[in-house]
């Protein structure tokens, strides 16, 4: 059900996505159906944060729940478990608030496809390696 729900995302964004420009890693189609099983991943995380009455407070929530994202992801690469950090299938937020029965004091962060990869990509190149060309430093 999860898959199917962002099947459906993906289907609604790739082909205008595609369109534009087909220097893409994968094609449309492989993104499709990467997004009918997530990737296979035999686990879906779904980060939740509790909502909060004020504004600061649920950017707080917001960012407590992001910076455990970012940890989890960084561990489960430690551990050669293979993630992807994932807001796209929120775009269905009711069907997926639906299948996991997720109640209305929670908001829905991101998602996460958890599991051993099949292939582990090479690294792209860096495109400034010294970082001489995006850090500028003020005196």
């Amino acid at each position: 059900q999860l898959g199917d729900s962002y099947k459906k995302v993906v289907n609604s964004f790739s082909q205008e996505l595609y369109q534009k420009d087909d220097s893409k890693v994968i094609s449309g189609d492989e993104f499709i159906k990467f997004a009918a099983s997530y990737g296979g991943a035999p686990v879906i995380i779904v980060l939740l944060v509790k909502t909060a009455n004020t504004p600061d407070a649920q950017n707080a929530n917001i960012e407590s729940g992001c910076a455990s994202m970012q940890n989890l992801v960084l561990a489960a690469a430690n551990l050669g478990l293979g993630t992807c950090w994932m807001t796209s299938p929120l775009d269905d937020e009711s069907t997926l608030r639906h299948i996991l029965d997720i109640p209305n004091d929670r908001k829905m962060v991101a998602v996460t496809p958890l599991g051993y990869p099949d292939t582990t990509p090479e690294a792209l190149p860096r495109k400034d390696p010294a970082l001489k060309d995006i850090i500028k430093w003020l005196d």
